[in-house]
């Protein structure tokens, strides 16, 4: 007994019973194959993406601390307190901070309308976005401003 084909030929369904646990076994392997791939693409793209928010997060403390430094009688002292605030909040306590002018002069002895750079550092040891398998390197965020 078996199944015709168009062209009225007989097929055995005895031989395509037979074939089918070998099929079943090459996809197990494509399978097994295929998944570390997987796992490696979609957790290092969590990772990158964690690393791309670290940075960012960075870069945004010190535009804020532009901000800060750009309003009228704000000390130095006040700029990295609210920087301090913003990287506490998030559980970041080792971060460095360098505010200068342009010409690295000190930021409480510029004169209203000198330009100061805000540098923001965190080293890799601090918490990161989400969980982290792999280490980061060094962050750091730049921003400029105005004395007011």
């Amino acid at each position: 007994m078996g199944i015709r084909n168009f062209n009225n030929q007989t097929l055995s369904v005895m031989a395509n019973a037979t074939h089918r646990p070998a099929r079943c076994g090459t996809a197990v392997v494509e399978f097994a194959l295929a998944l570390p791939l997987l796992f490696l693409i979609v957790f290092g793209s969590i990772q990158a993406s964690n690393a791309i928010f670290s940075r960012q997060f960075i870069t945004e403390v010190s535009y804020q601390g532009a901000m800060t430094g750009s309003k009228a009688n704000v000390a130095e002292s006040a700029v990295i307190a609210e920087m301090n605030q913003l990287l506490t909040a998030r559980g970041i306590t080792t971060a460095t901070f360098d505010i200068v002018g342009t010409d690295s002069t000190n930021y409480d002895l510029l004169a209203p309308g000198q330009m100061f750079k805000v540098s923001v550092t965190v080293p890799p040891t601090t918490k990161q976005a989400g969980p982290s398998v792999a280490s980061y390197s060094t962050l750091r965020g730049e921003s400029f401003g105005r004395k007011q």
